[in-house]
């Protein structure tokens, strides 16, 4: 449990510290998607890409900004003012929310989320009170792990895996030692192989005419005594 949960806890902290997301609302969103349809890994592929277009909005550039800047400039100047993912997820869900037909929300989702829109037009199907609620049922479950819990989970796994290259290091040392032993064991053995050919030959005919003269002996056997005795059993256990 402890490794499955340090496991768990170590990937949300990395991700969470790559992509600038906080750690709770990434949690969160993980259970809302879950329960809306969508998988763990398609809110990250999603976060992801939207955080980088966010991150280049500001600056005037970037695919997001090109495709707002066509289709929806005030969403574009509304995600400007906004000072984190979070903050401007919420407000890019409720423009798909609100985007008049399925073809403009597909085209919004596009934009900001790229192969993981489709999946993100499910989360902007349920309402932001339904998104809040789900949200807020994850953190009474208790399945929100905090700052520290992730911090000790990092350390957990990060010593783990320190334990493991060392395991592999040792290998390499002890490697490194016994490579040259057994490559002269090898060579010792292919040498006395090719100059003792013609006894191990030897060895290999007489060894094989014993197991043939063996096997012609105990067909004999089984010839001579075990078959005429077969009837014999048979009629005993019949009469049996």
């Amino acid at each position: 449990v402890a490794n499955q949960t340090a496991q768990a806890g170590d990937a949300i902290a990395k991700y969470a510290r790559r992509t600038g997301i906080a750690t709770g609302f990434l949690q969160e969103m993980h259970f809302a998607g879950e329960r809306l349809g969508v998988t763990t890994e398609d809110m990250n592929k999603a976060f992801e890409t939207f955080g980088r277009g966010l991150g280049s909005v500001a600056d005037e550039y970037g695919p997001l900004y090109s495709a707002l800047k066509k289709m929806n400039p005030a969403l574009l100047e509304q995600l400007k003012t906004t000072s984190t993912v979070q903050e401007g997820f919420d407000v890019y869900m409720e423009a798909i929310r609100q985007a008049e037909g399925d073809t403009q929300r597909m085209a919004l989702a596009q934009a900001a989320f790229g192969r993981s829109g489709q999946s993100m037009i499910l989360v902007a199907k349920a309402s932001a009170d339904e998104l809040d609620s789900l949200r807020q049922m994850a953190q009474e479950l208790g399945i929100v792990m905090s700052d520290k819990d992730l911090a000790a989970s990092e350390a957990f796994a990060d010593g783990l895996t320190n334990i493991q290259a060392a395991s592999r290091g040792l290998g390499i040392i002890m490697g490194g030692k016994l490579m040259p032993v057994i490559t002269d064991v090898m060579d010792r053995l292919k040498t006395f192989l090719v100059d003792n050919q013609a006894q191990i030959k030897a060895f290999a005919d007489t060894g094989l005419q014993v197991v043939t003269q063996l096997a012609e002996e105990g067909f004999g056997v089984l010839k001579t005594v075990v078959l005429p005795l077969l009837p014999v059993i048979k009629d005993t256990v019949t009469a049996i």
